[in-house]
């Protein structure tokens, strides 16, 4: 399926035609592309009806959060739902939502898998209107592409997404291609309910270029890598990473190393020593990571797993200032650990070389 997107805060005019009552089974799916790092947003929401926002945390997990109205006037009730996978970002992804009426039940399905609720949750600070909304974040903005809303419940089990676009029935009540043509500023409903959405702000549409990133890490090492002190791309215990990044973007490649471990640094794409390493993406990219275990060898600042005359060389090298960068050594193999390499690194290493 060729997945376009749409770029606009997107809106309904006048009623929605065969739209599903707050008593009624439904199903709302659409396609969406999750940028490398969410800002909290609507995807979709209509007060008397139902809302979906997403948001990510801390260590780059998505949070996606439903609510259902449930009939009272303000009132809507629903669920949170933690996907417990920090890779859902960077990439096109099938959400489901369903509402069973009679037993108030919502099921949430990211890419055909049933995530289990985490929290519940009640607010009741809406105003009644007719307006459909669908929403892009301030920043970190994501990509939507097909969205159709059924007045039945489409999946009552884990399911493997459709890589057709959907198609119409009797219990749809909208149903939007997103394929206008450059420019457009109105969307069509295929369902036939003549529900037209409208771009409020300078609708467009426009095919999504991505490149891809891969992350290495040899060595016996270990550690966490992250974008932008946001999301995390690697867990510590990972070899290798790949992850989809929007074309033309800028990311900030940063690291944390396990208990036990050192971050040695960086090579490839232009990135050598430990300082953060800085990536733009107009191209597919590979960047190695260096991380190793941390060194009992006093004198060892090489981590060779030895002591030679390197050591002594490199010690000597950082103590007259014929080399600046001493940021690469192992500090947990000197006489003070943590602490930069001085003289008495130096006079030690070239004792025990002399014994």
């Amino acid at each position: 399926m060729y997945l376009e997107e749409y770029d606009s805060l997107v809106t309904n005019q006048g009623p929605l035609g065969n739209w599903p009552a707050y008593n009624d089974d439904f199903t709302i799916e659409s396609y969406i592309y999750f940028p490398y790092t969410i800002n909290g947003f609507d995807f979709f929401s209509k007060d008397d009806f139902c809302h979906i926002s997403m948001d990510e945390d801390d260590y780059g997990y998505v949070d996606f959060t439903v609510v259902v109205s449930t009939g009272i006037v303000g009132e809507l009730k629903g669920f949170s739902f933690f996907t417990r996978d920090w890779n859902v970002t960077g990439g096109w992804h099938h959400i489901a939502v369903t509402f069973e009426a009679s037993s108030k039940t919502i099921g949430f399905y990211l890419d055909g898998d049933l995530l289990p609720a985490s929290s519940s949750l009640t607010t009741n600070v809406y105003t009644p209107t007719t307006t459909l909304r669908l929403e892009r974040g301030s920043t970190y903005k994501p990509y939507v592409d097909e969205l159709r809303v059924s007045k039945t419940i489409r999946h009552t089990t884990e399911f493997t997404p459709s890589t057709i676009p959907f198609s119409t029935d009797l219990d749809t009540s909208g149903l939007w291609h997103f394929e206008e043509v450059s420019g457009a500023t109105q969307f069509s409903d295929s369902s036939g309910n003549s529900n037209t959405l409208v771009g409020s702000d300078g609708a467009r549409i426009a095919v999504l270029t991505t490149h891809v990133v891969s992350i290495n890490r040899p060595g016996n090492g270990t550690g966490s890598i992250n974008f932008d002190s946001v999301a995390t791309i690697c867990s510590d215990t990972s070899t290798s990473c790949n992850r989809t990044l929007e074309e033309g973007i800028t990311v900030t490649l940063s690291t944390e190393a396990s208990v036990g471990s050192n971050f040695i640094g960086w090579s490839g794409e232009g990135c050598s020593g430990t300082p953060n390493c800085i990536v733009t993406m107009d191209s597919a990219k590979i960047v190695t990571a260096n991380f190793s275990l941390t060194n009992s060898l006093t004198g060892d600042v090489d981590s060779s797993d030895e002591l030679t005359l390197a050591d002594a060389i490199v010690a000597l090298q950082v103590v007259t200032a014929a080399t600046a960068d001493g940021q690469s050594l192992d500090k947990n193999a000197t006489l003070i650990p943590s602490e930069p390499i001085g003289v008495v690194d130096a006079i030690y290493i070239m004792k025990t070389l002399a014994k």
